[in-house]
């Protein structure tokens, strides 16, 4: 009876633990990224109709680059600043 138990509780106790770990592990990687970025980034918010959101991010795609990559770009082009697609990304 005793080991029936055991054979029951230990797996569940793994799995548990593996589940609060992974967790807290996430919660505190994503901790420590929101606070860099919010120290070295500004954030702003941009709205579109609704669909255009899947077309930009195609488009940006079929260019090889990243939604942010590729707004920066086209900011970066539209102000007359010389900067390539790497360099867009983080401007």
């Amino acid at each position: 009876m005793k080991n029936r138990w055991f054979c029951i509780l230990v797996p569940l106790y793994k799995m548990v633990y593996n589940t609060v770990e992974v967790i807290t592990m996430g919660k505190t990687s994503n901790a420590v990224k929101d606070r860099y970025n919010a120290k070295a980034y500004d954030d702003i918010r941009l709205r579109v109709p609704k669909g255009e959101k899947e077309r930009i991010q195609a488009f940006a795609e079929a260019r090889g680059e990243t939604v942010n990559g590729f707004i920066n770009r086209l900011i970066a082009e539209a102000m007359g600043v010389d900067k390539t697609t790497e360099d867009a990304e983080y401007l």
